[in-house]
């Protein structure tokens, strides 16, 4: 009775072994998400940690997103920051100081003071949650959603960095 228990026991090592040499071989993307900047760093076995230089060879990018719908692009980090003085209606700075706060909270009306500019109203994104979002016109986009078109950014950066597809297997 003991051998099959051994051989059940030696096959599920088996298994976790071979998920764990095949989980070595692959590629991690790190962010480090800021209120001002972001960086990205790409692991890859057999390299160390590398942090991701952008289009312009700089290590960190700017947490700033600018929408313009009117155009019909998304403009992410020191290309957005050019924009911001000619379209602060269309871009959105310091939102992970936002991130999970619902409209009442002190953050909010921190933020309200100290980015007052026409850049939409912030508005509760649903009566149940009160989280913010961000009203332009006809547009309403919450802060998570402006989050991840920048963290969509960051990965492509990485992958455009490292000549490669991060999402793919080994």
């Amino acid at each position: 009775m003991t051998r099959p228990r051994r051989f059940t026991a030696h096959a599920a090592l088996f298994l976790v072994l071979l998920c764990a040499a095949h989980s070595a071989l692959a590629r991690v993307l790190a962010i480090d998400y800021g209120t001002d900047w972001f960086k990205a760093a790409v692991v890859a076995p057999g390299t160390p940690l590398d942090v991701v230089l952008n289009r312009e060879s700089k290590r960190k990018t700017h947490a700033l997103v600018t929408l313009r719908t009117d155009a019909d692009e998304r403009l992410f980090g020191s290309d957005a920051a050019a924009v911001a003085p000619r379209f602060p209606i269309a871009t959105y700075p310091h939102l992970k100081s936002l991130l999970g706060k619902t409209i009442d909270d002190p953050a909010v009306t921190a933020y309200r003071a100290a980015w007052q500019r026409s850049n939409g109203d912030l508005v509760a994104l649903d009566p149940t949650r009160q989280t913010v979002a961000f009203r332009s016109g006809d547009q309403t986009w919450s802060v998570e959603e402006l989050i991840a078109m920048q963290l969509a950014h960051a990965k492509q950066q990485a992958e455009t960095w490292a000549k490669r597809n991060l999402t793919e297997t080994p």
